[in-house]
């Protein structure tokens, strides 16, 4: 098989994790919203030799192109030819033909010039399609001898998201690469991974199976009683700190994708070195269950001025009571509880009867306005707040 050598000002320079690009144009689309959650986002326009910098390694399509990739390589498909015929033959109107790429990563900074912009920790995590096409044009070009083709000057738009939560990040790959109608969700439901919780769930609450007699079911065909991913999130909020790092504990408000990933690797080490942590969420899943209700739907967020707040903290309802607590103040609220689990690594107890339920609403509320500006996402994302609110739980005021 012969090489191709790639000319050193060809612009076809190797993949790197923080690449730094020419650009033509860019344009911080950010909003208020965004700024509040340290997320920036950029609209990019370059020359299409700057897409081959990226790593698609968290994407979660594969290029197979006219060479294919190893012997599970593929015909192009109707997309790749349309991507390649459009880059051959109206290389000028690309950019506004195709959907463009979506570029994540930790940062990006454009230069006083602005004309080069560095990233850091990139990832193209849609786009690899185009890419690989992009790239099989430009290298064919080179192979004819024609490596300052029209191609090099062809430009194509980036979208740049830059967020240093990971959970947010592989939320936005998935988010941005449904390649089907089935969810990352169904995909688990389909291989039996909420079955044992299906279970639990159904012997503490057989009044909410549906017509198919489950509880708990991920298909999106389906009604589910309750969503497998909130379960999931709320029961691992629970987690001993001896099974859980306490450090990654707000991971179960940050990463749905993230919990679901997490989840359907210890049911596939439940019988090996995820054992006794999916043993836990399985059995303690119920109880999980019931203090969410309890708690989203606590009489002790009433009379506590909550209209008053810039945000809405949950839903008020007419007899003056309060549901649809936001997650961001919720799960803080969850986690504290922890404090009463009792987990000999095969059987769980959990006794909250000593707890000062609506103090712990009280200063749940306090935290929230006086340390998060009232602001519930910031909230959901303070380690501090998780803290505070377990110190409560044991009885110990830890405010300076």
């Amino acid at each position: 098989m012969s090489s191709t050598t790639v000319p050193a000002d060809s612009g076809l320079q190797k993949v790197q994790s923080s690449p730094s690009i020419e650009t033509e144009l860019v344009r911080n689309i950010g909003s208020i919203v965004d700024k509040d959650n340290d997320i920036s986002h950029y609209y990019v326009v370059c020359k299409a030799k700057e897409i081959l910098k990226f790593s698609t390694e968290d994407n979660l399509r594969d290029y197979y192109g006219e060479k294919g990739k190893g012997s599970a390589a593929k015909n192009n498909t109707a997309v790749h030819e349309e991507i390649k015929n459009t880059l051959k033959h109206m290389p000028d109107l690309f950019k506004i033909m195709h959907s463009g790429f979506t570029i994540v990563a930790s940062s990006a900074k454009e230069n006083v010039n602005r004309t080069i912009m560095n990233f850091e920790n990139a990832e193209l995590i849609n786009g690899a399609q185009s890419k690989g096409v992009v790239s099989d044009l430009l290298l064919a070009m080179i192979e004819d001898g024609d490596e300052n083709s029209v191609y090099h000057n062809t430009l194509i738009s980036l979208e740049v998201i830059c967020t240093s939560d990971e959970g947010l990040k592989e939320d936005i790959c998935n988010a941005r690469n449904n390649q089907t109608p089935v969810s990352l969700q169904s995909r688990l439901q389909l291989r039996g991974v909420f079955r044992d919780l299906n279970t639990e769930m159904l012997k503490a609450f057989p009044k909410l199976a549906n017509e198919n007699n489950d509880v708990v079911d991920g298909r999106e065909t389906n009604v589910s009683p309750v969503p497998a991913a909130l379960l999931i999130q709320i029961t691992r909020l629970f987690l001993p700190n001896d099974l859980m790092d306490e450090s990654k504990v707000k991971k179960s408000y940050v990463g749905v994708a993230t919990n679901l990933n997490n989840f359907s690797d210890w049911f596939e080490g439940k019988l090996g070195d995820h054992k006794e942590i999916y043993s836990f969420m399985v059995k303690f899943a119920p109880i999980a269950w019931k203090q969410y209700l309890k708690f989203n739907s606590h009489p002790a967020w009433a009379n506590n001025r909550l209209k008053n707040d810039d945000q809405a903290i949950g839903k008020k309802l007419k007899d003056g009571n309060w549901t649809d607590i936001k997650q961001g103040v919720l799960f803080p609220i969850l986690r504290a509880l922890y404090v009463f689990v009792e987990w000999d690594g095969k059987n769980v107890k959990f006794d909250s009867s000593d707890l000062d339920e609506a103090g712990l609403i009280k200063e749940a509320i306090r935290y929230y306005r006086e340390e998060c500006d009232r602001n519930p996402q910031t909230m959901g994302k303070d380690s501090g707040s998780y803290r505070t609110l377990a110190a409560f739980a044991k009885g110990i005021d830890i405010r300076v």
